[in-house]
């Protein structure tokens, strides 16, 4: 299976929040379920943004925004399409909402929208090692009960 780090809180954001996409400053043509991945440590940044998104945080259940899981999988979603988000944030506008998903991604000029049209969080979530750009994640077995649950969807 096909997966994607992410920093915490922004993996943590997307499987169960607030967070609709996920942007980058690449794109790609893979479309299909992708594992969800959130990274071993925090980056330095983190320390504002756990803070500003710490009421969302609480709502999933996270008493501090501290106790988010790190070095695992946290859910799989199932990418269906990218939308570049232009040369200026005015014709990022093919992006539904714009205004409410903004906090939670950075839709510069230049960048891309990466859409998820469904995400299931893993609980508990999975141990694993990540990795930069898109990877194939492939513990057999974790990886058979998942594609056991998506084929029942």
């Amino acid at each position: 299976m096909k997966a994607i780090t992410l920093w915490q809180p922004w993996s943590s954001l997307l499987v169960k929040g607030p967070k609709r996409h996920e942007t980058r400053s690449w794109k790609t043509p893979y479309r299909g379920w992708i594992a969800i991945h959130a990274a071993l440590r925090f980056d330095r940044i983190v320390t504002d943004a756990c803070q500003m998104f710490e009421r969302e945080l609480a709502e999933m259940g996270y008493q501090k925004p501290w106790d988010v899981p790190l070095g695992a999988i946290v859910g799989v979603g199932k990418l269906s399409d990218m939308i570049y988000c232009g040369e200026t944030l005015q014709s990022a506008s093919l992006i539904p909402d714009l205004h409410e998903v903004l906090p939670y991604g950075d839709y510069s000029p230049g960048r891309f929208a990466w859409i998820f049209s469904e995400m299931i969080p893993v609980e508990p979530p999975i141990a694993a090692v990540g990795r930069q750009g898109i990877w194939n994640w492939d513990t057999l077995g974790q990886l058979q009960i998942l594609i056991g649950q998506l084929d029942n969807l």
